[in-house]
């Protein structure tokens, strides 16, 4: 029974997660959180909308329920933080953008 829970939680742990579809109105920004990519859109609907920019190569820490996702878009650093991915927040859900310099922005975000 031990070995079956065992099982079971590293085949749930290591699965993927359908795609996030996040907004932040402060950024004017849209994007769809996959797996192993980001795309940026316009803040329009993502059906229909244009694609800005998609973003491969990314690092992903996982949590309990959730994950930070680690990426370089228009020469910035995105972090890109979902507290629970089965329950959104606006409070919990954010993007840290840091410039170059060191210069940090919090913006929240809205998922679904």
């Amino acid at each position: 029974m031990k070995k079956l829970a065992l099982i079971l939680g590293l085949l749930i742990s290591t699965s993927s997660f359908a795609s996030i579809e996040c907004h932040t109105p402060r950024m004017n920004k849209t994007f769809k959180i996959e797996d192993s990519r980001v795309t940026f859109f316009n803040d329009q609907p993502i059906n229909g909308g244009r694609e800005v920019a998609s973003v491969a190569g990314i690092r992903t820490k996982k949590t309990a329920t959730g994950f930070t996702k680690i990426l370089s878009f228009e020469g910035k650093k995105h972090t890109i933080h979902i507290d629970n991915a089965s329950k959104f927040s606006d409070v919990d859900d954010y993007m840290v953008v840091k410039n170059s310099r060191g210069h940090e922005m919090t913006y929240p975000l809205s998922c679904k």
